[in-house]
């Protein structure tokens, strides 16, 4: 399996590829699902995370706007810093890679972070430089232009061959 950094109906995400299969089962989709059904419980009060967690790792589409909004967790000080760190190590580690949690990206009131002092990246620019990097890892080189893929029907489970 592969990420591919892409836009599915004008949405910005990660898809899971396998040959030529899009969105195949993610190999750790059990420890990931176990994780996930954690968040649900309290102390986290994760609101609608968990189930758009659950619904992007039947999907296999990692919505920017669901990333940054786990991302909000690894900056948190709280119970749920640790869990939002395995999240991350579990969906989008490869091997022993680096800089797959990333920084936080949205603020309270989830808008793209501003640039942290002594950089010019904003939340936003931090996405799209994490989400090639975690493509990167996977094998899949970033796409200039971003891949798109507006035939996708994010319901389906599975979907047949198809050029990548």
């Amino acid at each position: 399996m592969r990420f591919v950094y892409c836009r599915i109906g004008g949405v910005e995400g990660l898809l899971q590829v396998e040959g030529e299969n899009i969105m195949p089962r993610h190999p750790r989709f059990d420890a990931i699902k176990d994780l996930i059904d954690e968040f649900r419980k309290k102390p986290y009060n994760a609101g609608t995370l968990p189930g758009d967690l659950y619904d992007a790792l039947v999907q296999g589409f990692w919505r920017k706007d669901l990333v940054q909004r786990l991302s909000k967790w690894t900056a948190y000080d709280g119970p749920g810093v640790a869990l939002a760190h395995q999240l991350f190590l579990k969906i989008f580690r490869k091997g022993g890679e680096l800089h797959t949690v990333p920084p936080r990206m949205l603020d309270q009131r989830d808008r793209p972070m501003p640039p942290y002092p002594g950089s010019t990246q904003n939340g936003d620019d931090v996405w799209k430089a994490w989400a090639e990097h975690v493509a990167r890892n996977w094998g899949c080189p970033p796409v200039a232009p971003l891949a798109v893929f507006d035939d996708v029907d994010l319901a389906r489970e599975h979907y047949a061959p198809a050029t990548i």
